[in-house]
Order: C-alpha cells, then structure tokens, then sequence
C-alpha cells in the first residue's frame, strides 16, 4: 500500500526566503520522523522499516519497475539511526501499524496526545527496536503545544512565499507515472507547486517512478501540495542528485489547513 503520512518532517524546516517575516525553527519537529496531525488515523504505516534501512537498496520486499538508483544521484545509506520517532499530536489522532519495524530512541518513540490505547488503532506484526510493539515505545497524554506552535507557524511562513515555478499534473490525475523524472533547480530557495486538480481534491501520486531532484550547493525547495490533495508514494524512489544539494534541503508540503478527512495529507522533509 502507499504511504500515507499527515506529515513527515526532518530539519529543513529552516528553509526561508529573505523575504520571510520569521525564522522558522525546528527545536520541536526535529525530535521526529513522522509526525500525523489529524483526527483518526492520521499516521498509516506498513511493510517496512524506520529509523533504520538494514537491507540493500532498494529494501527487500520492495518492486521497483524503474531501474534504481539512477545515475546522478547521492548514494541511499544502508543500517541503523534510531530516529524512527512517531507524534501523533490530534488528541483524537490514532496510528495504524502493520508490518514494520521502528527504530527510534527508548525516550521518545511513538507519543501521542491522547491515551496510549486510544491513539493505538493496529500494531499487528510491528516491533519496537527489535521487541515486541509496544515494548515499551509508545507513551500517551503528551503535551504538543509548542510541537503544535512550531509547526503552524512554519505552515504561516511557507504558504506565505511566492512560486517560482509550477508542475501541472492536471491532465494525468494527479500521476507522475514511470521513468525517471529530474528536476533541477536554480540557486537559492525554489518555490515550487505542484497542480494535480484545480478546485477539486485530487492526489498527487508518485507511482512506479523514480523522482530526482538536483541543484547546486546553494539551491533548496519547498514543493506545494495543492490544497485537499494528498501526496501518495506507491513503488516509487525520491532522490536528491549529485550537483551539490544537501539532503536536508528539500521538502514537500501541504497547503491544506483542514483535518477532518481521514486521509491524510504529507509533508515530507
């Protein structure tokens, strides 16, 4: 099944134009691999592994169509991070694990805002640093106001920014199908949005497909996921090229504000 995360979020939180009003920070958000922002289950997750990539890339089990890795592109490292850490910050938020494995640190693990068996909506087959989910990696009744705070205030700053250029998925679905698709940006912070259905909700999928994107040592990019629409990755691979980019330099966002679907919007940093 595709992945489907309210929000994922690494450090590139920092990633602002001149003309922003505030620095973002992310002494909050850094703390977490995913962190699910929506009533229900607001974090899906199965068949693979995070805080850890054990296995040679591409990951046992995982089909890809596309020839992988593609040339040009920064090598995926292989072991163990343990920072797999899970926020589900809605107080009627829930995860749904099945199949996975999470390597995360034994302070933080998965957290939630509501009870530890209420945000719990399956955990078949999941492990926690080798034992037995929960083991014990899931901690409940967390306080997220300042993860809360953070994380709207980078949502203010960067819907607040001008495009620098758009991607028109509207006459394939919303799909960026087969292949391997490159884009490259241009110095300093890229702006980019990506269209799949003017006015109506429809997703933007990466499906059987290799994503590069590349730039120099000084470009970096917010992609914009059209409002209503949810970012789906299905047998794909997302990599950053070999021109000098970081890996922390590109991130893609939501632009919708609402939380009552229950399928979820991504952020991926």
């Amino acid at each position: 099944m595709p992945l489907r995360i309210p929000f994922v979020i690494g450090l590139v939180l920092a990633l602002v134009s001149p003309g922003a009003s505030n620095a973002l920070t992310t002494i909050e958000s850094q703390r977490y691999l995913l962190i699910g922002n929506s009533i229900n289950d607001s974090v899906l997750a199965s068949n693979f592994e995070i805080g850890a990539n054990q296995s040679s890339v591409p990951q046992s089990g995982l089909t890809l169509v596309e020839p992988f890795p593609p040339s040009g592109t920064l090598p995926v490292g292989v072991g163990i991070t343990y920072d797999g850490n899970v926020a589900v910050v809605d107080p009627f938020g829930q995860f749904n694990f099945s199949d996975l494995n999470i390597f995360a640190d034994p302070m933080i693990g998965v957290q939630c805002a509501g009870s530890a068996g209420s945000c719990n909506n399956g955990d078949s087959s999941t492990t926690f640093n080798g034992l037995a989910f929960p083991a014990n990696g899931l901690t409940g009744g967390v306080d997220f106001t300042n993860l809360t705070n953070e994380l709207n205030t980078a949502r203010t700053e960067i819907n607040g920014l001008a495009a620098t250029d758009t991607i028109n998925l509207t006459s394939s679905g919303g799909k960026l199908s087969g292949g391997t698709t490159t884009i490259s940006l241009d110095s300093g912070l890229n702006i980019i949005d990506i269209i799949t259905n003017t006015g109506g909700e429809t997703d933007f999928i990466l499906e059987n497909a290799n994503l590069v994107i590349d730039g120099g040592a000084d470009s970096s990019v917010i992609f914009r996921v059209e409002d209503d629409a949810n970012m789906l990755v299905s047998q794909s691979a997302i990599l950053v090229g070999d021109g000098g980019i970081g890996l922390e330099d590109v991130c893609f966002f939501p632009t919708r504000t609402t939380t009552t679907r229950t399928s979820t919007s991504a952020m991926w940093c």
